[in-house]
Order: C-alpha cells, then sequence, then structure tokens
C-alpha cells in the first residue's frame, strides 16, 4: 500500500511540474494579498490597478494601495485592499 501512495504522490508531482510550466498559479489571501506565479510582465501599474501578462492570459487587480513585490523570475506578490480580480 506504502509503495502504491508513494508512485501516485511521484506521479501527481510530476504532472503539476509538468503543467505549471505552461500555466499560471494564483494564490488569493482574503482581499490582502495575491502570488501569482507564471508572470511574464506587468503591463500596467499604479496604487488602484496592477495588469500581469502571463503566461495563459492577462490578470488585472483592483484595488487600493496596491504595492507589487518580486518574489522570483516568473513570481509577484499583490498586497494592499483588492477589491476584484479581472482574467482578459
Amino acid at each position: 500500500m506504502k509503495k502504491l501512495i508513494k508512485k501516485a504522490l511521484a506521479e501527481f508531482a510530476k504532472t503539476r511540474d509538468t503543467i505549471s510550466k505552461h500555466t499560471t498559479e494564483l494564490h488569493i489571501l482574503g482581499n490582502k494579498s495575491a502570488v501569482i506565479e507564471g508572470c511574464l510582465h506587468i503591463a500596467e501599474y499604479d496604487e488602484e490597478n496592477i495588469r500581469l501578462m502571463t503566461k495563459s492570459n492577462s490578470i488585472s487587480f483592483y484595488g487600493q494601495q496596491l504595492r507589487l513585490r518580486f518574489l522570483d523570475a516568473e513570481a509577484v506578490e499583490i498586497s494592499g485592499k483588492i477589491g476584484r480580480v479581472e482574467f482578459l
């Protein structure tokens, strides 16, 4: 049984790694923070609107006192009071 579980988990991790190379991951924590993995570049940025171009689409964040912080080459964190998120 343990071997089957280990095999299933290894296959899941392999599949997830393959998918994440071609897609965008978005993690939202309430209305205060969002982490976006797969960000290619920033299209717009001010305190009320941040628009990101990602591997799969464009994502706009609207709110107040929005700030952007780079986590690594393709991941960013948006913080502030997020009021709305749009996928274009």
